[in-house]
């Protein structure tokens, strides 16, 4: 089966993302892209005062103040990206560009989106040699938003100065690409419930960490790749495991 067959299946297979849009009548899911695209001109004209204030002589608090803002526009950029995104994906026009690559450019471009909250967290990522010499079929910048959405689902919710990896591996005709962290935060509620668990338990719902716009589309990239995206918890602080398998 060549690429584009491939894509196609894939597109079929995959179908709507599941809570968001997935039974919405087509008016609601015209409406969830208008208000994406209505929401981009107030954020780009939030980012560029920022940007102005950012460049002034500022007292440190009103500094810290400015920062908080850029970054909160930032964030609130990439999910009104992932809401249009969402919109394509439900009425079929995301599309794929399949083509042969380097993973170790994907990863590159991933952990520049990352980077920031990283940085700001003191997080260090180890990413296994095996996996910047990897070669794989797949769309550069849709993968791209897969490892960046899953590093920073990571880095939001792994203690600051964590450790975060990530491994790949082939079996057969699958590739395997492993990203987790050492370890996450847990409210004092939940730590009894959680601490009889077995390793590699789902969390309840509402702890899921796969939950929210940018890992629900994650995981609709994932199946138009025509692969899919596992989620395991371990048991309390000892983090969280994501498991993208591709076929190749």
């Amino acid at each position: 089966m060549d690429m584009n067959a491939r894509a196609a299946e894939a597109r079929t297979a995959a179908g709507p993302i599941a809570g968001l849009g997935a039974v919405a009548a087509p008016a609601e899911q015209d409406l969830l892209a208008l208000v994406a695209h209505e929401l981009r001109g107030p954020l780009e004209a939030i980012s560029m005062a920022a940007g102005v204030a950012a460049r002034s002589p500022l007292a440190d608090v009103q500094r810290r103040a400015v920062q908080r803002i850029e970054r909160q526009a930032e964030q609130m950029a990439w999910l009104v990206k992932d809401l249009l995104d969402i919109g394509r994906a439900n009425t079929g026009r995301l599309a794929l560009r399949l083509q042969p690559l380097e993973f170790r450019e994907v990863l590159d471009a991933a952990f520049e989106i990352a980077r920031p909250l990283m940085e700001a967290r003191q997080h260090r990522l180890t990413v296994a040699p095996a996996a910047r010499v990897l070669s794989l079929v797949a769309d550069r910048v849709r993968l791209t938003q897969v490892i960046g959405n899953l590093l920073l689902s990571l880095a939001q919710c792994t203690e600051p100065r964590g450790q975060l990896r990530l491994t790949s591996e082939r079996s057969e005709r699958l590739l395997l690409i492993t990203l987790s962290d050492t370890g996450h935060r847990v409210r004092p509620q939940r730590a009894q419930r959680l601490r009889g668990a077995e390793a590699r338990s789902e969390l309840p719902r509402d702890d899921d960490r796969s939950a929210g716009v940018g890992m629900a589309l994650t995981r609709r990239l994932v199946s138009l790749h025509g692969g899919r995206l596992e989620t395991s918890h371990a048991m309390v602080g000892r983090g969280t495991r994501y498991c993208v398998t591709l076929p190749q």
